[in-house]
């Protein structure tokens, strides 16, 4: 899949302040100011969002408040099967790994790793590439 995602819409899905505003900040960096990124704390409000609006990516962080983001993947595959969601997490562990690729997600992020490997990683979406943390 060749997607150019440059002045396209992004879904950043983090429950944590911090590692949301440094999420939005690196699809900023990887595709430019033209990109138009909604930001959700919560399933609930990530599932409102993608009802109003269609994504080229979803950045999803697995561990939320109400619950995994599981349920949400397996819709967006099923639903909005041009999204490219991509879990951007702090756990590399196969107990979510797994379960995250099961539901669909094309890639695995660690928020852990520098911002230019982040950036790098998002960009070879463009040309394809799984978004996946070498670890």
């Amino acid at each position: 899949m060749n997607t150019n995602l440059s002045s396209r819409r992004v879904l950043v899905l983090e429950d944590l302040t911090r590692p949301r505003e440094w999420l939005v900040e690196q699809v900023m960096q990887a595709f430019g100011p033209a990109t138009l990124v909604d930001a959700a704390t919560n399933l609930g409000d990530a599932r409102a969002l993608v009802l109003a609006h269609s994504y080229e990516l979803a950045l999803v962080d697995w561990e939320l408040p109400d619950g995994n983001a599981s349920a949400l993947i397996t819709w967006l595959c099923m639903n909005r099967p041009a999204t490219i969601t991509v879990v951007a997490t702090i756990h590399d562990d196969d107990t979510r790994v797994f379960p995250a690729l099961r539901a669909g997600a094309m890639g695995y992020l660690l928020k852990s790793q520098p911002a230019e490997q982040v950036i790098a990683q998002l960009q070879r979406i463009e040309q394809g590439e799984p978004a996946l943390s070498p670890s």
